[in-house]
């Protein structure tokens, strides 16, 4: 599934009538030198980037599961075990004062698998469009705010939240208008 992302990149005042002039003729370049620019830090929130080890606790629910496809006695906690390895983890699995866990490295601030660039404009550019389906914003402060709803399409049952969701991305970005350029980021999870 695919989804839209913009990265609000801010520009210096006396640099807007340049820029706009580079977007015209230099799209291409400027969208590969914005990539290089945020790379690092948007991929923080790439799901396939692993983080020091931790442990992840299993519900109640997930052991009841394991055990049951398994028919595992509860008691049987070594064969537990290894089961609850086998379900979900390249690392270990244990059991504590918690309960059961794995060991994971997964990234749990992932919010994608991969992405790319593909187009560029001027914040003001997005807000003179009415109807625009971004699912997520990249901030200057490297914070990722996202819809809590996914708008792949927009009917009645989910209008209201999209407008409201169109309403705080319209707040956002008029407070980056008008030093700022967007680049829109091709999103994949």
């Amino acid at each position: 599934m695919h989804f839209t992302t913009i990265a609000i990149i801010p520009f210096k005042k006396e640099m807007k009538k340049e820029l706009t002039n580079d977007i015209k003729l230099h799209k291409n370049n400027l969208i590969d030198y914005l990539t290089k620019k945020i790379e690092k830090d948007f991929n923080f929130y790439n799901k396939n980037i692993e983080v020091e080890p931790y442990k992840e606790y299993l519900t109640e629910i997930e052991v009841s599961k394991i055990a049951s496809q398994h028919k595992i006695n509860r008691s049987n906690k070594d064969l537990l075990l290894e089961k609850i390895k086998d379900w979900d983890s390249d690392l270990s699995s244990g059991i504590d004062e918690k309960g059961y866990y794995i060991i994971s490295n997964k990234n749990l601030a992932g919010n994608f698998d991969y992405w790319s660039a593909f187009d560029i404009c001027l914040v003001d550019d997005v807000l003179q469009n009415k109807d625009f389906i971004i699912q997520a914003l990249f901030m200057p402060d490297n914070k990722y705010i996202e819809s809590e709803e996914s708008f792949f399409s927009v009917d009645e049952d989910n209008q209201e939240a999209y407008i409201a969701w169109q309403d705080r991305v319209r707040r956002i970005l008029k407070c980056y208008s008008p030093d700022s350029m967007l680049l829109f980021l091709d999103c994949h999870i």
